[in-house]
């Protein structure tokens, strides 16, 4: 029904381009679309009424998306025919304000406190353990032995790492890792925990935070120099012009600076290996000394592993946290290591 609908508003606007000779969309500008907005509002409905704010709001917003699209399509409009500004002042729209329902202190006092424990100790322990196993499996092949033979030493390294114990614990924060897999498991949890604190902390859609990309704290003085104050760099592409985004900085406080010092330390072999600069790239299959091709997830994947994101977090009940902290189903999402 959507696509229909978008095709009766298309043939409108082609009707009324002919009536008034342009021959492409590339003709159209702002002097345009007035026009075309005073045509659409002398329209009535099949009762002979006036249309709705909605209905002109959703033909005003047709030639607009022609132009957000113009760099795939052979012919559009070759400025913002609104200059800039939005739609709704013009058709008197205005769209109900349906805000979703907030996480529960319930789920989001544990997955906050979990995620906030993962990022300090743990990350260190997970990121050692990671370099030591993907070394070892290496090293193995560096002596020219078989890829099962290189991958129970692997293993082996895994099982003999011993964790950190926390502050105010008795016991290390978890057990030995008896696979790669459990391994990769951890790392992805560590990425879980990183988005958690971004998303949380900062409230960057998931489009912003998956195109992070090392480097991406600022640190900037105050007017007066007394102070440094920490953002974090990325780009908005929602409702932007450009496919590439708009440029944007948010406040970053510490949490945050320790998230992405911790993303720029579980990425660093990906980076190295695609070449590439962005902070969320994923290692495929199930373990963690693969050799395929380093993978850039779109959106729609971070979504899709980041919804199943349900898995607990690693947490122990001595640090008072509770232990199957789950989450509730994400509106945003990450992209890290699937």
């Amino acid at each position: 029904m959507t696509l229909i609908n978008v095709f009766n508003r298309l043939r409108l606007l082609i009707r009324w381009m002919v009536e008034m000779r342009y021959t492409r969309f590339a003709d159209l500008d702002r002097d345009a679309m007035e026009r075309f907005l005073v045509t659409v509002a002398e329209r009535t409905g099949r009762k002979g009424k006036p249309l709705a704010p909605t209905t002109n709001d959703q033909y005003a917003r047709l030639p607009l998306t022609l132009y957000q699209q113009r760099n795939k399509l052979p012919d559009a409009p070759c400025e913002h025919l609104y200059g800039g500004e939005g739609v709704s002042p013009r058709t008197g729209f205005q769209a109900a304000h349906n805000p979703l329902p907030h996480t529960p202190d319930a789920i989001a006092v544990p997955l906050i406190s979990a995620a906030l424990r993962l990022i300090r100790q743990p990350a260190e322990d997970v990121i050692a353990l990671r370099d030591r196993v993907q070394r070892t499996y290496q090293d193995g092949l560096d002596q020219s032995w078989q890829h099962h033979t290189a991958r129970r030493a692997a293993c082996a390294a895994a099982r003999t790492f011993e964790f950190a114990t926390l502050d105010n614990e008795e016991s290390p924060w978890h057990a030995p890792a008896v696979s790669t897999k459990r391994v990769r498991f951890l790392v992805e949890r560590i990425y879980d925990a990183c988005f958690v604190i971004i998303a949380y902390f900062v409230g960057a859609r998931v489009s912003e935070i998956i195109s992070l990309e090392v480097g991406c704290i600022e640190r900037r003085a105050s007017a007066d120099g007394s102070e440094t104050f920490a953002y974090l760099g990325g780009r908005i592409y929602k409702t932007a012009p450009d496919p590439d985004g708009d440029p944007h900085r948010w406040v970053a406080p510490a949490p945050v600076v320790r998230a992405v010092e911790v993303l720029e330390l579980l990425s660093e072999p990906l980076r190295r290996r695609a070449g590439r600069p962005e902070l969320w790239l994923g290692m495929p299959g199930h373990g963690i000394v693969e050799s395929r091709a380093v993978e850039v997830p779109s959106v729609a994947h971070g979504i899709s592993l980041r919804t199943r994101a349900a898995r607990p977090l690693p947490v122990s009940s001595a640090a008072g946290i509770a232990p199957a902290c789950t989450p509730c189903k994400p509106t945003t999402a990450m992209s890290a290591a699937s």
